[in-house]
């Protein structure tokens, strides 16, 4: 039964329980908790937001637009509660959620006690034709006015099984990510860690070690700027077909440079060449790197990648030469039946004439490429058809490089003509995708700390319960490692902030808010409403220096 079959049903019988008609019972509402994919049975009573905004960051569904996506586009967020007059119970039954209904029945007072009675008093009699015994467990929870007592779960038949106290708020580690079982704590702690960039490097490579090994998902890695910018990191985790794609477009030049490089990544990097693309400066630098050259399975590679460019697969074949025979027996034939043997294809002279020496190559939107392959400088003239744009620009000659180049952008978009000596070499559309623009990532400044003014000194919030005070105006917030500087700016335009402190990333920044008034409630509201930005990891109160004396 789908999640919208289930809340049809549960319309049926209304959202808010208000129990029997004894005195003892008590009235309570039900949340929509679909989005809450809590994988471990437990029970648990919330009575403030950090807890609840905890366990949806925890465990709350993520959406994405693709599904190999390494980080989700968003994350559910919780059905906003008024912690300073209410509170939360929450249950996750065992097994299935099946036939049975809601898992919480009722709540009733018995004595200083809060008695939640769990499942139905009898089995049902028989399936409903909207239930489908075989959908998923989600997790109930209802709210009901704040009390603080506690609270005991009780079954409300023999035969249902009442769940221990919840786990859910346990910290996610690198042990439970590495446990060789199944938990709910372990797939916690490879959703969290995974993107954590703070996380020592050595951990960042034992998680991907595990990953590769197929112990947990290595995707949210790849979303790590950390893991990301490692060639170590992306090698480990070539088995996942993004990373590899990851290391070829990032690192595909360092690696190709590196005398040293580990023969694991210039695999990588090989087979990606091999994928297509044109890249000829990397091909030379690949059959120049020592690496290459003194690995038979890689230069062997190489050999067949670079086949098309006569003057590369001559290098990489007289270095192989050099080393081992060109002439190798096919495995499983008889001896001096069949063999192959490695050798360049001969560019035929008509071939040679026509090979531009200056070519166009497009890049983005109307920019260019202008290659020049000649030992001497090139004079070109270009035009932009039936625009009136045109110019001329002189390209380097290509030193000990395959090719100089220049670029070049148009004005007008249109078919690119170029020109040498007066005479048209080559016609270029320039009709591609448009360029990236590159984001903001300039961080927010932030100016010298002017905390605790008088006007901030009296506007304060107590939690109930609590003897700490806390600054109504002044909050603190950390922005992820990603969040760019016109994220932050326009998050401070929006609630209508001020940075007092603190900043940039990895310095939390300290913020004057709009006052929220002297309700804990609104309090709690106002940070729920800050946690929910986009790029806010997240919002935490500050404390007064000095506590309330007891009385």
């Amino acid at each position: 039964m789908t999640a919208a079959a289930w809340l049809w049903a549960n319309s049926l019988t209304g959202q808010t329980s208000t129990g029997s008609t004894a005195a003892d019972r008590i009235a309570f509402t039900r949340l929509n908790t679909y989005a809450l994919e809590v994988g471990e049975p437990g029970v648990a009573v919330v009575r403030d937001s950090a807890a609840w905004w905890t366990l949806w960051q925890y465990f709350g569904h993520e959406y994405r637009s693709q599904w190999d996506a390494p980080l989700p586009d968003s994350i559910a967020t919780p059905p906003p509660v008024d912690f300073g007059r209410n509170m939360i119970v929450l249950v996750r039954p065992a097994g299935r959620w099946g036939c049975d209904g809601h898992a919480i029945a009722s709540i009733e007072f018995q004595g200083q006690v809060l008695r939640v009675v769990l499942g139905p008093d009898h089995p049902p009699e028989k399936w409903s034709l909207i239930c489908d015994p075989e959908v998923g467990t989600p997790v109930d929870a209802v709210v009901l006015e704040r009390d603080t007592r506690e609270a005991e779960f009780v079954a409300g038949r023999p035969d249902y099984a009442v769940p221990k106290r919840a786990r859910w708020w346990t910290p996610p580690s690198i042990e439970a990510a590495l446990d060789t079982g199944q938990s709910a704590l372990k797939l916690l702690s490879w959703r969290r860690l995974t993107r954590d960039s703070t996380l020592p490097f050595s951990d960042l490579r034992r998680l991907a070690v595990a990953a590769a090994a197929q112990v947990g998902p290595g995707l949210g890695l790849l979303g790590n700027p950390r893991v990301r910018s490692s060639v170590e990191l992306l090698t480990i985790l070539r088995s996942v077909p993004r990373a590899r794609e990851l290391l070829f477009r990032l690192h595909a030049y360092a690696v190709a440079r590196d005398q040293r490089a580990d023969t694991a990544s210039l695999e990588v990097i090989i087979d990606g060449l091999r994928r297509g693309g044109d890249h000829p400066d990397l091909a030379y630098l690949l059959v120049r790197n020592m690496t290459v050259q003194k690995n038979e399975p890689l230069l062997r590679s190489l050999h067949y990648v670079v086949q098309g460019d006569s003057a590369a697969c001559s290098v990489a074949l007289k270095a192989y030469a050099s080393r081992w025979p060109v002439r190798r027996e096919i495995l499983g034939s008889a001896p001096g039946t069949a063999y192959e043997l490695l050798r360049c294809p001969e560019a035929s002279p008509r071939a040679g004439r026509e090979t531009p020496h200056v070519q166009l190559v497009h890049f983005c939107g109307t920019t260019f490429r202008v290659r020049n392959s000649l030992p001497v400088a090139a004079d070109v003239e270009w035009e932009v058809a039936d625009s009136g744009e045109g110019g001329r620009l002189t390209v380097p000659p290509r030193g000990r490089a395959p090719y100089s180049e220049v670029f070049l952008t148009t004005r007008h978009r249109g078919v690119l003509r170029l020109y040498r000596d007066g005479g048209l070499i080559q016609i270029q559309g320039n009709n591609g995708p448009p360029c990236p623009i590159p984001p903001d990532t300039t961080r927010t400044p932030a100016p010298v700390a002017r905390l605790f003014f008088p006007e901030d000194i009296k506007r304060f919030v107590v939690p109930t319960g609590d003897t700490v005070r806390y600054y109504r105006r002044l909050v603190r917030v950390v922005f992820y490692d990603t969040t760019g500087g016109d994220q932050v700016r326009r998050a401070v335009r929006q609630w209508r902030a001020a940075i007092v402190a603190g900043g940039p990333y990895p310095s939390p920044y300290i913020l004057r808010v709009p006052d929220p008034g002297p309700k804990e409630g609104a309090f709690d509201s106002l940070l729920a409403r800050l946690r929910d930005e986009p790029g806010v990891q997240d919002v935490y109160p500050l404390a007064v220096a000095e506590p309330i004396a007891r009385r």
